[in-house]
């Protein structure tokens, strides 16, 4: 190693003219500082290295990783010290710190066009893509696990798994097989999982929303269902752009993009062919129209490798033209259904007045209810005597329709390996079904949604791990609050008559379904991130090919059992509306 610093000392030496002399001093004091630095760095890992008595293959790896970590320094204090001293970067300066960092030509030259004009930061980019990733594991095969515990590469953002450790410190290299395996059939319940929240609770719960707020199938569809389906695109786009490295947003906007491609191809297309129906045509126009403008945007924006403030405001801006559309065509359309049918009135009285009522036999026979005298029983009082445990077990235990001895062996063996995922979501996913007596109404159990689901979406955002004043936590404000509206809820209800508010708790039920498919979905990624890494996927591919199907995983199950629901332009809507939402 002494022999390349001197190397390296020469050839800058080489480099430098007689006025420059005097930062060269400068220079070569402080890289004697660092090369102490290094040494006794070594001289730490050799004593580790004697004392674990790990192999020879280990000790290279070692003073290789310590070596590149040297140049990364080096070549830090370098580009800093230039632009502190106000030096000019020449081209043999920039030519020999690539040839220091040992870097691709074809990434240098890259790495140049994305930052043309401004060498510090080309500088700084090129030190930054030294980097150990977390894919280069294969180097560090006799401590593959420290590998993936120390390397800030191998940590998965936004899971609550580190599925790389798992497999890497708890399974022998040749059971390596056996992990991905047992992550393969874990991925298996994550699926089932996003299917029954999609399928059980979150389309039900847009339509009960979509019905109290009076929305047509294509509001909902591009706002709620697209905010519900575009949430965890978004959020993983944003922390795959804040956790890039070197200006390398591949990962990012592959995975934003293959999305959009998938879900506007393949989740469209799986609508129409398990639904046909009739879309709405000017509603369907302009949600393409605007999937178009914005793509071809973003193409125009990234072309130089570069996004910019005012670009960025565009898009915001192009989003809220195309909201002030959608809200302003649905108002009009609504005042003129409104006119329509006044007009229509009128015309049916005027034709009433002209031509004398027609009263059919079937009128005559018609007979109110209020006329009768005898009483119709009511279903909801009509209820046997039970006991207290045997109420709790009726308002508490997940029920199906059709009964355990009328099912299929495959149907039993998917309602056994799900169980455990609607228990989770029973007792914190609030349930509004127009479909069912009183809408669903369960005193005891709604009550309890009111602790169970705020208290959930604190933990699976971790906003409930934040400290008020480094103090007090915001899961036990959350716990408390959530006490208390629990006890009012049931001091103040009936059991068998819902509340006037009861269409509220389909507001609470979206929040907290959304929360659980991002959630599942972010497990999901952060799966098939390790199944990339493992078999060594560029992120380029990766997020065009697993992060993207990991993504529109929610938008395929939501969207299409909307459609089946008998909400298929709705579901249809989603499709745009969610890449949309994600691209501005």
């Amino acid at each position: 190693m002494s022999d390349s610093l001197s190397v390296t000392a020469a050839a800058a030496e080489d480099n430098v003219s007689d006025d420059e002399k005097e930062e060269e001093q400068v220079t070569s004091t402080i890289q004697k500082k660092e090369d102490a630095k290094v040494e006794k760095e070594l001289d730490r890992v050799t004593d580790r290295v004697d004392e674990e008595d790990l192999g020879s293959e280990n000790i290279g790896n070692a003073l290789t990783a310590i070596n590149d970590k040297r140049h990364r320094d080096e070549s830090k204090r370098k580009a800093e010290q230039a632009v502190l001293a106000n030096v000019k970067i020449r081209k043999e300066d920039v030519e020999l710190i690539i040839q220091e960092l040992e870097l691709p030509r074809s990434k240098a030259e890259k790495i140049l066009r994305q930052h043309r004009g401004d060498k510090f930061n080309y500088l700084k980019a090129l030190i930054m893509t030294t980097a150990i990733e977390c894919r280069d594991y294969r180097n560090f095969a006799n401590d593959t696990c420290n590998f993936m515990r120390t390397t800030p590469d191998c940590k998965l953002d936004g899971g609550f798994i580190n599925y790389l450790t798992f497999v890497f410190c708890n399974f022998d290299d040749k059971l390596v097989a056996l992990g991905l395996t047992l992550l393969a059939g874990w991925l298996l319940v994550l699926f089932i999982g996003l299917g029954v929240t999609a399928d059980s609770y979150f389309c039900p719960a847009l339509r009960v929303i979509a019905r109290v707020l009076r929305l047509s199938e294509n509001i909902a569809g591009v706002t709620f269902l697209a905010f519900g389906n575009g949430a965890p695109d978004i959020f993983s786009a944003i922390a795959a752009v804040g956790s890039s490295k070197g200006g390398d947003v591949g990962l990012a906007f592959g995975a934003l993009f293959g999305a959009g491609v998938f879900v506007t191809t393949v989740v469209a297309g799986t609508i129409g062919l398990a639904t046909p129906f009739r879309s709405i045509q000017r509603p369907l126009l302009r949600d393409i129209i605007f999937f178009i403008i914005a793509s071809f945007a973003a193409y125009v924006a990234m072309y130089d490798g570069k996004i910019y403030l005012a670009e960025s405001l565009g898009f915001i801006i192009m989003y809220a033209v195309y909201l002030i559309i959608l809200i302003g065509g649905y108002f009009i359309n609504r005042q003129l259904k409104d006119r329509r049918a006044l007009l229509q009135a009128a015309h049916t009285e005027a034709a009433a007045k002209t031509y004398g009522s027609i009263q059919t036999p079937l009128d005559q026979s018609v007979v109110s209810v209020d006329d009768t005298d005898g009483d119709i029983p009511d279903d909801s009082y009509a209820q046997p005597d039970v006991t207290f445990a045997l109420s709790l077990r009726h308002a508490f235990l997940p029920r199906d329709d059709t009964p355990w001895s009328e099912r299929s062996i495959i149907n039993k063996t998917f309602s056994i390996i799900k169980m455990p995922v609607v228990i989770i979501l029973h007792f914190t996913v609030p349930l509004v079904d127009y479909d069912k007596r009183e809408h669903n109404w369960n005193k005891l159990l709604n009550s309890f949604h009111l602790l169970s689901g705020p208290l959930t979406v604190s933990i699976l955002t971790r906003v409930g791990l934040i400290k008020i004043r480094n103090l007090f936590p915001v899961w036990a404000v959350v716990c408390i609050v959530g006490t208390i509206l629990c006890f009012a809820a049931l001091i103040l209800t009936e059991y068998h008559t819902k509340p006037r508010y009861h269409s509220g708790f389909a507001f609470l039920g979206f929040t907290v379904s959304v929360v659980w498919i991002y959630s599942v979905a972010n497990e999901i990624v952060n799966l098939l991130s390790t199944f990339g890494i493992v078999f060594n996927i560029s992120n380029t591919i990766l997020g065009l090919t697993f992060l993207a199907w990991g993504n529109s995983l929610s938008d395929y199950v939501s969207n299409v059992v909307s459609a089946r629901q008998g909400y298929p332009n709705m579901g249809i809507s989603a499709c745009y509306g969610g890449p949309l939402l994600s691209t501005y």
